[in-house]
């Protein structure tokens, strides 16, 4: 929780951890998942680093339903569609409403990870190798509460909530 406002990660990672390699996702998308985020995060701000936002294809920038935040140190950034805020506690400063919903990338999870309420994490079952890695959750700050199998064991759907403030 951050002022009022419920704290949610959406991540999609592999067995190793990794969420991105060379600029994107290296399994490629996959439909359920896409659908699955598209529930989780319409009508609600997603917020994401810069590097984030350019790994989104054109067509969906800006992220169509959404208030979309990116998070960069460029002073000078301007983007079509995007508020563009110097830092996640600014962000989540002027984001007053119910739930704000974080998409990544590996800097901003780590930065949003104290404040997090509900981490939702579709777990692709490989062992490819990347570039940006997702913290492992700490067990005794989050609990497992769902997780569902999809399509045999390619990949599954798990919701964390946390259980210890820190």
């Amino acid at each position: 929780m951050y002022g009022k406002s419920k704290i949610s990660l959406i991540v999609a990672a592999n067995n190793r951890d990794v969420i991105g390699a060379d600029g994107g996702i290296p399994w490629g998308p996959i439909k359920e998942d896409m659908k699955r985020f598209r529930e989780l995060t319409m009508g609600k701000p997603n917020v994401m680093g810069r590097k984030t936002w350019n790994s989104l294809p054109e067509k969906f920038r800006p992220l169509p339903g959404r208030i979309n935040v990116v998070i960069s140190r460029q002073s000078n950034l301007s983007l079509k569609g995007a508020f563009v805020a110097p830092s996640l506690e600014t962000a989540l400063d002027v984001l007053l409403v119910p739930e704000v919903c974080i998409i990544g990338g590996g800097d901003i999870y780590n930065a949003a990870l104290p404040y997090a309420d509900t981490v939702y994490l579709t777990r692709i079952v490989n062992d490819m190798n990347g570039d940006v890695f997702f913290k492992p959750l700490d067990r005794k700050i989050w609990k497992l509460e769902t997780d569902t199998v999809v399509r045999g064991d390619g990949y599954h759907f798990a919701t964390y909530h946390r259980v210890v403030a820190t």
